[in-house]
């Protein structure tokens, strides 16, 4: 298994690609964006997740919260995810992201995929590596 930061702003294509190959389990930390950006760092990257107008939207289409809306775009990818709350609403709203059978078939739509793709910024020079921990001195190593 492997943990590593994932959500729409930070996706690890080539990561997770590998860890399928070696039949290595991906679990998802921080599924709702990342939890220890500074303002500045939210600015740049269009602002959290949870408050993006895009996944907004997509919450009112489906009937569900912003927060559910990223729990199951990690789980229709096939990912473990570790969502953290101490809120028994919160966590009874985790479980029906990812288990609840009011979602239609085939979870989010093809224009939501895309929609959620269009916000990865892994790929930019904005900040390649990780949005959590950002004091963490691991965040300065280039591991590719």
């Amino acid at each position: 298994m492997n943990q590593i930061e994932l959500h729409p702003y930070n996706t690890h294509e080539d990561l997770v690609d590998y860890c399928r190959k070696q039949n290595i389990v991906v679990k998802a930390y921080a599924s709702l964006g990342g939890q220890d950006c500074g303002k500045k760092t939210w600015g740049r990257r269009g602002g959290k997740l949870t408050e993006r107008e895009e996944v907004i939207r997509m919450a009112e289409k489906y009937g569900k919260t912003p927060s559910q809306i990223l729990l199951r775009w990690a789980t229709d990818k096939g990912h473990v995810c570790i969502p953290k709350t101490g809120n028994i609403q919160h966590m009874r709203e985790n479980i029906a992201a990812v288990m609840g059978s009011e979602w239609p078939k085939n979870g989010l739509d093809n224009s939501d995929w895309a929609l959620l793709a269009s916000l990865d910024q892994s790929k930019t020079d904005l900040e390649k590596a990780r949005l959590c921990w950002v004091r963490d001195p691991l965040r300065h190593l280039d591991f590719a």
